[in-house]
């Protein structure tokens, strides 16, 4: 199993019951400039297979929410989340899943290009993208039943695949930080 190599461990932050929290993973896609089509994988390479690594997340709680920040415009996007067995996927492969593999999801979280908002700023612009199972804009003030969907790991990280699900062409080295956030049991 490879996971995207890049965490950013300095937000990690340590594993308490009952607590809100979140995990980051940044990765920097290809040079390429290859069309995605629909269900096509976005990931850190063209040739080692991989899948998004969510450390710290306790072996069980609720996913409450999720972020995506990126230097490109992309058009709808959706993380797969799995509980344990992620699926290793090259960038721009399509995700493929078998029934044994779809038994392991735990969430799919959609972002809307429709629902992105514009940071234009020097050097570049930024697109953020949010998405929640019952909430906008990320983790509520006041956790309440029904505001998440419920997760259990065997290790404490949750893995995921990022998606397209709109044909678009990425440009160069197009930069993504995924932050999943979570109420740990």
């Amino acid at each position: 199993m490879v996971a995207i190599p890049t965490l950013d461990t300095l937000n990690a932050q340590p594993v308490k019951p009952h607590t809100y929290g979140s995990s980051i993973v940044t990765f920097e896609r290809p040079a390429n400039t290859s069309a995605y089509t629909v269900d096509d994988v976005i990931s850190h390479s063209t040739v080692t297979p991989g899948h998004m690594n969510f450390l710290n997340c306790g072996k069980s709680g609720w996913l409450v929410g999720a972020q995506i920040v990126t230097n490109q415009a992309c058009n709808d996007l959706q993380l797969i989340l799995f509980e344990d067995t992620a699926v290793e996927r090259t960038d721009n492969s399509g995700l493929l899943l078998a029934s044994s593999q779809m038994a392991n999801i735990c969430a799919v979280m959609s972002f809307s290009n429709s629902a992105k908002i514009n940071v234009n700023g020097s050097p570049t612009a930024l697109y953020v993208y949010y998405s929640s199972p019952s909430i906008v804009g990320g983790i509520p003030s006041e956790y309440t039943a029904g505001d998440g969907v419920a997760y259990q790991t065997t290790d404490g990280a949750v893995k995921g695949n990022l998606i397209t699900k709109a044909s678009f062409t990425p440009s160069a080295s197009t930069k993504f930080c995924v932050r999943l956030n979570f109420l740990r049991n």
